[in-house]
């Protein structure tokens, strides 16, 4: 750490948490932390919304369905937030699906060629203004997609990542450096995105930029899972 960052940025990273919340028993807890991470994503996508003249409306179902909630926080202040759920596409009822439904269907059908069964996304990827790259040198976007592929590694029911990446932040260009691939173009509510995908072998468990790789290994060693229980079995999800 100390060759790679200066000292106010190692006492800055000091000062975060990196929480993993299983989604099924998000809405049962309350919390500052728990409230916060709610408002936080539906003020930033609201208006992210408005400022694309998108007629989108957000809904909490999108956080009520999701498997993680993964947050890189400050005590009760989010500064990083990522959604991550797996689906089976072979499922008639995930078929069916608000979020699958983006995913336009030769997509689909080449995620089944390649005999994915189950898979899982990351979406709604959120980075408080003041703690962007722009304004705090830190690459957390970065480390935050990392953190969630990882979730993707050590869960042995899964069988690829995917996502609907937005261009105008380049965030496809965030997740190549984890393996995951361009394979469509399309717009999305308003915004020209990229639908990006890696399987088990393409994934790159290390990144080749060794500050968001030491980041992301760091925050790994910090994570805390919240809601787990017995229930973390029952996706295959192996000790961190």
């Amino acid at each position: 750490m100390r060759d790679l960052f200066k000292a106010n940025e190692i006492n800055t990273l000091s000062e975060l948490d990196h929480t993993v919340f299983y989604g099924p028993t998000f809405s049962f807890y309350k919390s500052a932390l728990h409230e916060r991470i709610f408002t936080e994503w539906k003020v930033f996508w609201e208006s992210h919304f408005q400022e694309t003249k998108s007629s989108a409306q957000l809904f909490s179902d999108e956080l009520l369905r999701t498997t993680y909630v993964l947050v890189l926080h400050k005590k009760e202040l989010p500064i990083g937030i990522l959604f991550s759920s797996i689906w089976n596409l072979w499922n008639p009822v995930h078929q069916h699906s608000r979020y699958l439904s983006n995913y336009p269907a030769e997509v689909k059908s080449e995620f089944q060629a390649l005999r994915y069964n189950s898979v899982l996304s990351l979406e709604y990827l959120t980075i408080r203004p003041d703690w962007r790259y722009s304004k705090c040198a830190l690459p957390l976007s970065e480390v935050l997609l990392g953190l969630g592929l990882k979730m993707f590694h050590q869960n042995e029911n899964v069988d690829a990542a995917i996502s609907i990446a937005r261009r105008a932040v380049k965030v496809q260009d965030r997740m190549a450096g984890w393996g995951m691939r361009e394979v469509h173009h399309m717009t999305l509510h308003n915004n020209p995105c990229t639908i990006t995908t890696c399987n088990r072998l393409e994934y790159k468990k290390d990144n080749a930029d060794l500050r968001i790789n030491c980041l992301t290994n760091y925050f790994l060693e910090k994570q805390k899972r919240v809601g787990f229980s017995d229930l973390q079995e029952g996706f295959g999800l192996k000790a961190a």
